[in-house]
């Protein structure tokens, strides 16, 4: 499927989504409904203990799943327990083109 297919599959996919709706957040920031957005995103780095790594490692084989989508479920998790149960949550995520 070429790139630009599948940009237009997820813009008629995603047509009915408030992608501009921001998330409700518990964070001490006022942010006004008109406030202009950027889209950029940020980047975040930290360190697991071994345990829990390696924990991550036996459950995504033991469950034939690749670690980067059991890290975006958790991901999705951490924000669904945050934002109180927001079930429409919309989470991309880059694959460099692996289609698999």
């Amino acid at each position: 499927m070429s790139m630009t297919g599948a940009s237009m599959f997820w813009l008629d996919a995603l047509h009915d989504c408030k992608l501009d709706q921001s998330l409700p957040l518990p964070f001490d920031r006022f942010r006004l409904s008109n406030e202009h957005r950027t889209s950029r995103g940020t980047s975040v780095s930290f360190d697991f203990s071994h345990d829990l790594s390696h924990g991550f490692l036996i459950h995504a084989s033991a469950n034939k799943m690749s670690l980067e989508h059991l890290i975006f479920a958790v991901y999705f998790i951490f924000l669904f327990k945050l934002t109180i149960g927001q079930t429409d949550l919309c989470l991309t995520m880059n694959i460099n083109n692996n289609r698999y």
